[in-house]
């Protein structure tokens, strides 16, 4: 497994960005959205959107003046240490939202689809299926995520459009909001969920050329955006603001609310399948860049001998908190904090040096 496992287009690129920014519409983050933004918290992704866009073209500003992906960058630009510290951070960032997705995702998949189960051993099928996903390698990962995309759209526009009879389109009403200032703080606290548009800059060297990669994030970040902003919506028009503030997983309650008929009502079997797609491909995605900027760090000729020791000590990490509510609301503080850093902060200190690093070349 090389540190360059080939040439990845527009398509590959999309999935790579999609699929982590758009997990967390399956989990329990969208009450404290609600808490934050209230019936506009269904404008949160396109307000993160806008900045997003801006990191991401100091980060092709950064590439296009440096050489090599972003770890070349960071060598060219920063000192060897601060380097090694940037790369520890993300490296410690990826495996964190891996470990705590472990949990949600397999504690989720227990409370609504197999309450006999144990939970080890959910863990250990999530496992199982994550170790296989990475030794497939990045092009594999990405190409199985973009053939899975329009599934997942397809599910997603399906239970929002059966939902339909149950709308009140007063809970939208934005006299129900809490001002447009809200708003914008609301969804810029949470644009680290956003961290994942750095990944085809840590993967450049994958990646055919600078306009692939603004591509794949536009329209994957975008896509993004948009099926977040249509599911909250959707969300908000069947329970209203106050009962979405007490839904612990909207989408699967979204789904079980659907009643056209006696014969299809219930819904709640695909959203359990969409998550664990979903959960399963997002959590192989980001343990892989972690590991990949691991062997990058220590100049490790290959990392695949670290992928079954990794896995198995994040999912025991995972397994350690005591109960799921302080799962959910560690993740939603460092997404809120901790995943910002990388998200902004660092892109910035790097368009920085780059600029500077510019700016000295024309004046000599």
């Amino acid at each position: 497994m090389s540190y360059q496992p080939g040439k990845m287009g527009l398509a590959e690129g999309l999935a790579l960005v999609f699929i982590p920014t758009f997990a967390s519409v399956f989990l329990s983050l969208g009450p404290i959205n609600l808490d934050m933004a209230a019936t506009a918290a269904w404008m949160t992704p396109f307000v993160h959107f806008v900045p997003s866009v801006a990191v991401l073209y100091a980060l092709l500003y950064v590439l296009k003046n440096t050489t090599g992906d972003f770890y070349a960058a960071c060598q060219e630009l920063l000192s060897t240490t601060i380097t090694r510290l940037v790369i520890l951070y993300y490296i410690g960032v990826f495996f964190l939202d891996a470990g705590l997705l472990i949990r949600q995702f397999a504690e989720d998949t227990l409370l609504t689809a197999l309450p006999q189960v144990d939970f080890e051993l959910i863990t250990v099928l999530y496992v199982f299926m994550v170790v296989f996903l990475i030794y497939l390698g990045i092009e594999a990962l990405a190409r199985t995520t973009y053939i899975v995309i329009p599934f997942i759209g397809f599910g997603i526009i399906l239970v929002v459009g059966l939902l339909f009879p149950q709308y009140h389109w007063l809970y939208l009403a934005p006299w129900n909001g809490r001002g447009l200032d809200k708003v914008l703080l609301a969804g810029i606290k949470v644009s680290g969920v956003d961290l994942a548009i750095i990944i085809p800059v840590i993967l450049a060297g994958s990646f055919q050329n600078r306009r692939t990669i603004k591509g794949a994030v536009l329209y994957g970040l975008g896509l993004s955006a948009s099926l977040k902003a249509l599911t909250i919506a959707a969300g908000i028009a069947a329970f209203g603001v106050p009962a979405g503030q007490e839904t612990v997983l909207p989408f699967y309650q979204m789904a079980r609310l659907i009643y056209i008929n006696r014969f299809v009502q219930h819904l709640e079997a695909l959203s359990i399948i969409l998550w664990s797609i979903v959960g399963m491909l997002t959590i192989a995605l980001e343990i892989y860049v972690g590991l990949y900027l691991l062997g990058r760090l220590f100049n490790l000729p290959t990392f695949r001998p670290l992928i079954i020791p990794v896995v198995l000590i994040l999912a025991e990490l995972s397994m350690l908190p005591d109960d799921l509510v302080s799962v959910i609301t560690f993740y939603a503080w460092a997404e809120y904090s901790i995943y910002s850093a990388g998200w902004a902060l660092i892109p910035a200190v790097l368009f920085l040096a780059a600029s500077y690093r510019v700016w000295r070349r024309r004046a000599c």
